[in-house]
């Protein structure tokens, strides 16, 4: 037996901002210390045009390669087309041109998720799932999670 039980509970509009992660290699080996990021998105793979402001980030932490920036193109930027997204990084503190990376890196389907493409309404709800399966021996809950009222 599965049964599944949802709640919706009104919350405000989700803002266009998103969450990229990254990882950065210098000479080959994790890169580490404070860098300096440019954010460019772009309507194409290669050429095309600039789709909103450049987004700067200053003297972000990279540990292990690893680094975290919040990224927002502003509202007209995700609107169903596809994107791409070019960085360019330099060491903090030093005053040279920030190198593109090779390539840009296409934007999936996780920052797109502001709204059901059919559900017709832009506000946001929390829903939770209880799945209960007494005839495989799984019992337990879903974590929480947030998407659209409209979602079907």
């Amino acid at each position: 037996m599965v049964v599944f039980v949802a709640a919706v509970a009104p919350v405000k509009a989700m803002d266009t901002a998103f969450t990229y992660q990254g990882r950065l290699s210098d000479g080959g080996d994790p890169a580490e210390g404070a860098y300096d990021f440019e954010f460019r998105l772009f309507d194409e793979a290669g050429g095309g045009g600039q789709i909103g402001p450049t987004v700067q980030h200053g003297h972000i932490d990279v540990v292990g390669g690893y680094f975290t920036v919040v990224l927002d193109f502003g509202t007209g930027a995700f609107n169903g087309e596809a994107r791409w997204l070019e960085v360019a990084v330099a060491p903090s503190d030093v005053f040279v041109k920030k190198t593109v990376l090779k390539r840009r890196q296409a934007i999936t389907p996780v920052p797109y998720a502001m709204h059901s493409s059919d559900g017709g309404s832009s506000s946001v709800g929390y829903v939770r799932t209880i799945v209960v399966n007494s005839a495989g021996g799984l019992a337990g809950a879903l974590a929480q999670k947030r998407v659209s009222a409209g979602v079907r």
